[in-house]
């Protein structure tokens, strides 16, 4: 999976290849827009939907591990997924402000994948 910014959402790309598979090799099988919220009333739990093109939602309880390793539970069929991110970039300060430009955010996300 790639994770890309977007306007309120953000976009992503899902492939089918093979772990391991080399990233410009890549071939992105589907494509849509993330979103991702808190659950109401469980300051713990993120709730991750993946809005697809043209096949509909999945919803996952996503569970950050820390700054490249994530989980994501699919609870209709019971299945953990466990991803490695590649090239960790951070957007905000503590402060909230943006450390790079929307121009350089750009490029750099064109550089990160989760595997």
């Amino acid at each position: 999976m790639q994770f890309l910014p977007g306007g309120g959402d953000g976009n992503f790309k899902s492939s089918q290849d093979l772990s391991g598979t080399p990233i410009h090799n890549i071939y992105w099988d589907h494509t849509g827009i993330y979103n991702v919220d808190d659950v109401p009333g469980d300051r713990y739990s993120i709730y991750l939907t993946l809005d697809y093109d043209y096949l509909g939602n999945e919803y996952f309880k996503l569970n950050v591990l820390n700054d490249n390793r994530v989980e994501l539970f699919h609870y209709p069929s019971g299945t953990l997924y466990r991803f490695r991110g590649e090239g960790y970039i951070q957007f905000k300060s503590k402060e909230g402000k943006l450390r790079l430009s929307k121009a350089d955010i750009a490029k750099q996300m064109k550089k990160i994948s989760v595997l």
